[in-house]
């Protein structure tokens, strides 16, 4: 468990603070609807602020094509934003429960245990031991959004720091997270790291992409649930939409490979081999056009 790398790291007689950045699909994204339409009849167009992501009722059945419909993003003249009608906030941000469970029902959990290890132990403080940096992960850098929530991870830092005692903060990313704090760190001065940052731990950052993000665009999206229970298609179409996916995709240098296999996975067409995402948007440019493509695990 992760609490058991941070006892090694830190001395429990000078507890550091704790920051978490989480990964993708872990941060709760709230939204408000003022649509001028409906995607479908049984769709709201207004509504106040409620839970987008994740609330599980709301992946079930017809429910998915009003979730995907909020959910998704639009590209127009380089950027990438939500549809006209929708917008978001995450919230929690700076609290020390917010990363327990992904989802409404308090069902899948998350940081639950790290956080509840760091709290029992001598000295630990509610509110300034650990705290949470959720972010809305459908974004990645170079976006205005990114830089907004760069500038607040720092101010949570610097505030954390002096909160307590001018100790140094343990960062604790997971996945996406490991990108996301990566790419922060890289962003700062040295001097600046220096002084506040203790430490860095990176747990399964997918600094060379992972591999599942191809099945994810081409195949069934993020959540792989049967038909009857979810409409597969809705959630790759929605996939392809959002920014962060081809972040993740893997960088063949690094040699990412399926644990099943020696090989990378290829995507195959009559005219395009691939084993990485970069070609996914010719991928889909061969399948409207009518064209039969596999995707090969050899």
């Amino acid at each position: 468990m992760l609490w058991i790398v941070l006892l090694f790291l830190v001395p429990v007689q000078s507890l550091k603070p704790v920051i978490l950045v989480p990964g993708a699909l872990a941060s709760r994204i709230e939204a408000k609807l003022n649509k001028s339409e409906r995607s479908h009849f049984y769709c709201s167009k207004t509504s106040d602020w409620y839970t987008l992501w994740l609330k599980l009722q709301s992946l079930i059945g017809p429910a998915v094509n009003c979730w995907a419909d909020n959910f998704k993003m639009e590209f127009n003249e380089g950027v990438f934003s939500n549809t006209p009608g929708v917008e978001t906030r995450v919230p929690g941000f700076g609290e020390g429960h917010t990363l327990d469970y992904v989802d409404n029902f308090s069902y899948i959990h998350y940081f639950k245990d790290l956080v509840d290890a760091v709290m029992s132990l001598p000295g630990a403080q509610d509110g300034v031991s650990v705290r949470s940096a959720p972010y809305d992960f459908r974004y990645s850098p170079p976006s205005k959004e990114c830089e907004l929530y760069f500038d607040r991870l720092k101010k949570l830092i610097e505030d954390t720091y002096k909160a307590s005692n001018s100790s140094k903060v343990v960062l604790i990313s997971h996945s996406l997270g490991g990108l996301t704090t990566s790419t922060f760190l890289n962003t700062l001065s040295e001097e600046w790291k220096d002084k506040h940052i203790h430490a860095w731990v990176s747990a399964a950052g997918v600094f060379g992409g992972a591999i599942k993000e191809v099945k994810v665009l081409v195949s069934h999206g993020v959540i792989n649930l049967p038909d009857f229970v979810s409409n597969r298609l809705v959630h790759r179409n929605l996939a392809r939409t959002v920014m962060v996916t081809t972040l993740c995709c893997p960088v063949p240098r690094y040699g990412v490979r399926m644990r099943s296999s020696s090989k990378p996975p290829k995507l195959i067409t009559p005219r395009i081999t691939s084993n990485s995402c970069s070609l996914i948007w010719a991928l889909r440019t061969e399948q409207r056009s009518g064209r039969r493509f596999e995707m090969l695990v050899s």
